[in-house]
């Protein structure tokens, strides 16, 4: 018996399962690049991953990031015996913000971006082009 797509499931998946493996090779391949242990996450208002880096050489990336990118830092908050730093920025109406959090015990180093244009429309979209920034500079 011949096995077969056939109807509108079959030209569904013909249509979007390449555009699938594409975006998720894309995501994949980027944060690899970096170093990134688990590739790039989204969360509900922006992306996320986790690098072996330490937490002073991810905020330095961060800021390069956020230089090249047209963002203009306003403030860095670092908590927690310098385990914990935000870094916050904008461009325009913009705003973008930076959280970094390192575990010198495990060796690893976790990065949330968010960015919203007003008061609450975040970008997923703009929040991974400044994390990829930031992986690139890693």
């Amino acid at each position: 018996m011949e096995s077969r797509l056939s109807g509108i499931s079959g030209v569904l998946a013909l249509t979007f399962l390449p555009l699938i493996g594409c975006c998720t090779a894309a995501a994949v391949g980027a944060a690899g690049a970096a170093g990134a242990a688990g590739g790039i996450a989204y969360t509900d208002r922006g992306a996320t991953t986790m690098v072996q880096q330490d937490i002073q050489t991810v905020a330095a990336a961060s800021r390069a990031a956020m230089q090249d990118m047209g963002i203009q830092v306003r403030e860095q908050k670092t908590e927690l015996h310098e385990e914990e730093i935000e870094i916050q920025g904008e461009n325009g109406d913009r705003k973008v913000v930076i959280d970094i959090e390192g575990n010198r015990a495990a060796g690893m180093t976790r990065i949330e971006v968010t960015s919203k244009d007003g008061f609450l429309d975040y970008s997923k979209r703009d929040a991974e082009q400044v994390l990829v920034a930031i992986l690139d500079r890693l």
